[in-house]
């Protein structure tokens, strides 16, 4: 019903119960020779009355049972004696950790190394179905290496938290010896299931890895202050824009980078930021490079704060003003040109071969329309990359680019699309162009060390013989360009069957 270890502690008990029966029989002869004969027997029964109630209280104490943390019987009897005051404690602490978290599971050694009790312990994995009460460690030893390890630790009085691997399942166990008295009764081990915590973390590594990089990628300056004005963190466009590598930012203040005389007022908005007096700031501001550059932005600032209001530090955007002008041009420029080519894209092209139909009609002249594909684009760019195909076709479109006069026009109007228009030349001479640009690219071109051939395929059609106009143009161009890639022909003229 109980240990060694209790019976031992429990014996003063039965000591002073037992001298007690003892002292009062001894004492009777004494007393009777003392006491008047009518008043013996009522006081041998107070005594034996007496003696029996001690023992009944000291019995008591050795069998009383007590419950672990679901209410089960535990079996490790008188534990929660009153007297065991630095137990108690211990295990109303430990109630507490267990309320504190529904996640952990408890399990309860006897200082001999049996479990005496289990809340749903992590390790009853390594028995499914089966009850781990009653095992000894050297049994789960044999199925957890660390758990006879882990328990001496505790027994020898150490308090300590071991990541432990399961099978399928990974704990945070903390080892929490109970002691009666000075001596180790028994170890209180609490888990924790990390998967549902390891997947948190994962997801937040990657949340994080995300936040790291759109902050250093996106196209903004951008910086962290901090409430003392001190940089915290600046990402590559800020660094760039002030002429400083990371490290020499964050050894300054955003004050130390802003132009004089913009110093106090910018001082009075983060005052009043910081003090959530305004949610956010927009404006100008003027920064100086290291060589004394003055570059003028367009600045936003906002402030975050902890879940009690507190400011953390200060976010800083910052969009170069003094290029405002170029990156319009910019955007109107890759509004109507290919970003990887740079040349005219399907918008622009579809109005210059409006033009040059109208400037043909009026001249007299007649104008050849060349589609072509790059056919194997595609496993170019599962074999080698998106980036081995884009120079692929930076370096088609500089080639055909370079045979050109200045009337024609070359655009990419697909992925592996481009439309050529040949001004006054007629069919020869257009079927002369495309044998011209078939010679460009036969060579091929490295990339990386390697040889790569490009597989053109091209139809083209003549106006005014086969369309009336721009877009019946390029339509029956394209007409003649699939009925190449059908028939596996190098080139065809619409209407024409017969291999060029």
């Amino acid at each position: 019903m109980f240990g060694r270890s209790g019976l031992l502690t429990r014996a003063p008990y039965l000591f002073v119960a037992v001298a007690f029966v003892v002292a009062f029989g001894a004492s009777l002869p004494l007393v009777q020779a003392s006491i008047s004969a009518p008043a013996l027997p009522a006081i041998a029964a107070g005594g034996i009355a007496v003696a029996a109630l001690i023992v009944i209280v000291v019995v008591r104490a050795l069998t009383h049972r007590t419950h672990d943390l679901s209410g089960e019987v535990t079996g490790v009897t008188g534990l929660l004696d009153g007297e065991r005051k630095t137990l108690t404690s211990e295990r109303s602490h430990s109630d507490q950790r267990l309320r504190d978290a529904q996640e952990q599971r408890a399990i309860w050694y006897e200082k001999s190394g049996v479990v005496a009790a289990a809340d749903g312990s992590a390790l009853a994995t390594l028995f499914p179905g089966e009850s781990i009460v009653g095992r000894t460690v050297q049994e789960l030893k044999a199925r957890h290496g660390n758990a006879e390890w882990n328990f001496r630790r505790a027994v020898a009085g150490e308090e300590f938290t071991a990541i432990e691997q399961l099978p399928e399942l990974r704990v945070e166990t903390r080892y929490i010896p109970l002691r009666d008295g000075t001596a180790i009764a028994g170890v209180l081990a609490i888990s924790v299931d990390l998967r549902e915590r390891d997947r948190l973390e994962h997801a937040l590594r990657e949340s994080d890895e995300r936040a790291r990089r759109i902050f250093e990628e996106m196209p903004l300056a951008a910086a962290f202050v901090g409430v003392d004005d001190r940089i915290l963190l600046a990402n590559r466009p800020f660094c760039d824009a002030v002429g400083l590598d990371a490290k020499q930012v964050s050894a300054l203040t955003l004050g130390a980078l802003t132009h004089p005389d913009e110093a106090e007022a910018d001082r009075t908005i983060r005052e009043r930021l910081l003090r959530g007096e305004i949610p956010a700031y927009r404006g100008a501001k003027r920064l100086i490079r290291k060589d004394g550059e003055i570059l003028a932005f367009d600045a936003t600032a906002t402030v975050l704060r902890d879940v009690s209001g507190r400011p953390l530090y200060e976010i800083v955007m910052l969009k170069d003003a003094s290029g405002r002008a170029h990156d319009e041009q910019v955007a109107a420029h890759f509004s109507r040109h290919d970003p990887t080519t740079d040349l005219p894209n399907r918008v622009a092209f579809d109005e210059r071969l409006e033009q040059s139909i109208t400037k043909m009609t009026g001249e007299k002249q007649r104008l050849g329309l060349v589609a072509f594909d790059v056919v194997n684009l595609g496993a170019i760019s599962q074999r080698l990359g998106r980036a081995a195909a884009d120079t692929v076709l930076r370096e088609l479109a500089r080639r055909v680019s370079s045979a050109l006069s200045d009337a024609d026009t070359l655009a990419r109007i697909g992925r592996a699309q481009f439309a050529l228009a040949v001004a006054r030349r007629g069919a020869a001479g257009t079927a002369e162009m495309v044998e011209k640009l078939l010679t460009a690219v036969a060579d091929g071109f490295a990339i990386d060390g390697q040889r790569i051939h490009a597989d053109l395929r091209l139809g083209f059609a003549m106006y005014p013989e086969d369309a009336e106009d721009a877009e019946q143009l390029l339509r029956r161009a394209e007409a003649a360009l699939h009925h190449a890639k059908r028939n596996d022909r190098r080139y065809i003229r619409y209407g024409d069957n017969v291999l060029v």
